[in-house]
């Protein structure tokens, strides 16, 4: 699956599982085609009410105007500890 459905899927899997507070910008960096957002994110995992905390990494490549690609890092170890019940 790609483009819109499944940018979609990949935003209700993650809002089942997670809920955010805070989801925050705080560098941008753009080069020709490319531009490069870096946000600070915080929340709690909905299943076991945990936290987390994470600085994410985006990268959107465009084309005439629109966003055809995007690429996402997060320190998936923050997510993963907030997701396992101990």
């Amino acid at each position: 699956m790609r483009g819109r459905e499944a940018i979609a899927l990949w935003f209700r899997m993650l809002n089942n599982m997670m809920e955010y507070d805070r989801f925050e910008p705080f560098e941008r960096i753009a080069q020709g085609d490319t531009i490069i957002v870096l946000y600070h994110s915080s929340g709690r995992a909905k299943s076991i009410d945990l936290p987390f905390e994470s600085d994410i990494v985006r990268i959107y490549t465009m084309r005439d105007g629109k966003i055809v690609r995007v690429r996402n890092y997060y320190d998936t170890a923050s997510y993963v500890a907030a997701l396992r019940e101990t």
